[in-house]
Parts: structure tokens; sequence; C-alpha cells
């Protein structure tokens, strides 16, 4: 065998051996590269049943939850503070954020991109209207584009399934605001009908007390946390066990 055919085969060699390591080593999982970054980037939305900052500070149940969640991981909580239901759900999908903890509502049918943690409050999308005005019984009684919502709250596949169903339904999405800004606006009489969960609703009444929910839009639905879909539920079984055990303790209750 000569001396280039000896080197050929030395350089194959080595070349099929790194392949080979390279393809058996195996990348950190979702809850690997959490505890390697020492934190836990979860992004939400402003909203008084997410989080909103008052005279003591930073608060909301979403951000009281997360900040929990990092202290049982022992890292450190980046909130990430968007728009709407639609930009956290992208910030997922981008790999930008870890968990979207936004009031988002858990779907019954699978959502490919995202995978969904237990479902920790139940909700209901209604139409709100102010009580001086007159209250719409029906989506028929609603004058086209007089139905305001923010991006996110309602899944364009279900506003389309409600035309079928009401051919005069129509709607104007707001991509800038979130729920409690469209209840502002309903209080203040900008607007006349706006899509709210029932959860925000509540909230709002000492600060909108005009507000009033005219009839539900869509049955209960669940809230969950939602990361990343992906064949790794690392992260995911951590988020399952920190619910289980405050459900258990009565911490989410209270």
């Amino acid at each position: 065998m000569s001396h280039k055919t000896i080197k050929f085969v030395y350089v194959l060699y080595l070349a099929l051996a790194y392949v080979s390591l390279t393809g058996c080593s195996k990348s950190p999982s979702q809850l690997d590269q959490v505890l390697q970054r020492e934190e836990i980037r979860v992004v939400t939305h402003d909203g008084p049943a997410t989080y909103y900052v008052d005279k003591d500070g930073e608060t909301g149940l979403e951000f009281e939850l997360a900040n929990q969640f990092a202290i049982r991981l022992g890292v450190k909580l980046s909130l990430i503070v968007v728009n709407n239901s639609t930009e956290v759900s992208e910030l997922i999908k981008n790999g930008q954020a870890d968990i979207a903890a936004g009031g988002i509502s858990q779907p019954f049918i699978s959502d490919a991109p995202m995978i969904y943690g237990p479902g920790y409050q139940w909700v209901t999308r209604q139409i709100i209207y102010r009580t001086s005005h007159w209250r719409p019984t029906s989506l028929d009684d609603i004058y086209p584009s007089q139905l305001h919502i923010a991006d996110g709250t309602v899944p364009l596949s279900t506003l389309e399934k409600l035309k079928e169903k009401s051919p005069s339904f129509s709607w104007v999405i707001h991509p800038d605001k979130d729920n409690n800004e469209l209840l502002k606006m309903v209080e203040n009489g900008e607007v006349l009908y706006a899509v709210a969960f029932s959860n925000d609703v509540i909230l709002t009444r000492g600060s909108y007390p005009e507000i009033r929910p005219a009839f539900n839009l869509t049955g209960p639905e669940p809230l969950a946390w939602a990361i990343k879909n992906t064949e790794d539920h690392s992260l995911l079984k951590e988020i399952q066990k920190f619910h289980g055990k405050i459900t258990k303790e009565g911490k989410l209750a209270d």
C-alpha cells in the first residue's frame, strides 16, 4: 500500500470518527438549557389577570406564578412583557422565550407549535358593553365593525365559524392593544363592544364600574402555560410538577 493510500485511509478514518462522535452527542434538554443559563425566560402581557405594576411594584397572577417557578428551579426570572397573546405565542414559537404565561387558553384540539401544561383557571370569552348602551343578546344585535378585539384574544378560526352562523357579523382587530385597554375604551364610550376573558372583566370592575358582560361568546376554556412543542418534555414535566405541588398545597387557590 502506497504512502498516499495510507494517508487517505487515515484521513477517512478520522472523518468517520468525528461524524460518529458528533452524531452521538446530545444537545442539552430544554430544562438543562434553562439551568445552564441560570435564567428562565417567561413571556406575558399587561393585564389585571397576568402582569401589571402598582404602587408596590410588579404583581399579577402570572408574574407571581412565574416567580415561584423560577425560585423552584433556582434560577433568575427574566420576564418579557408584550402587547397581546399573539406576540406571546410568537416568542415561544421562535425560541425567544421558554414559557408563555400570558393568559393562554388551552385548545381542546392539538396545537402543533406549542404544548400546554395543566389548566389552572377556567375562563370564558365575553361580549362586553357599557351600561349606558343597549345590551345585545346575540351577535346579530351588533352592528358591523362595532365589535373590537385585541389580537390573539379570539382565534380567527373561531370568528369565521361564528360568522357562518351570523353572516352580518364583523369585527375590528387591534394588534397594538390588550384586553385591558379595550375594556377602558368601552368604559369611556370610545367603542361600543369588546371581547374579553371573564377573569379580566371581574378584576377590572373596580377600575371600570360601568362595563358589563352582555353574553358569552365561547364556552369555558382552561388557561395554561405553554412551551415550544418538541420531543423533549423535560421542562413540561417540571411545569406539571410545579402546578401539581401548588395546587395540592392550596397556594394556587390563595
